[in-house]
């Protein structure tokens, strides 16, 4: 499994994320704020082995804008999680 730095770095207007599995699995992608508070769920659901990509639109789960600031995008599978930061602008 592998998740790259979503860009643009600092995003503004959307952020794609970019990741791989090496295998099909169950997995979920979430971005998170710096206090740990679950922001945004991008996708959860079964995904083939390669290259994936999702696109934040810098929305909260009730569609609205989030606030400028530092924030965490988490991939997670059955067997482990990998995290990478995500600056984002208004």
């Amino acid at each position: 499994m592998s998740l790259a730095l979503p860009g643009p770095d600092p995003a503004r207007g959307t952020a794609v994320v970019r990741f791989s599995l090496a295998m099909r699995d169950q997995a979920s992608l979430r971005v998170y704020d710096v206090a740990g508070k679950a922001v945004r769920e991008l996708w959860r659901g079964a995904a083939g082995p390669g290259a994936q990509q999702v696109v934040w639109d810098g929305r909260d789960d009730a569609g609205s804008p989030a606030p400028s600031g530092l924030y965490f995008v988490r991939l997670a599978t059955r067997g482990s999680a990998r995290s990478t930061r995500l600056l984002w602008l208004r």
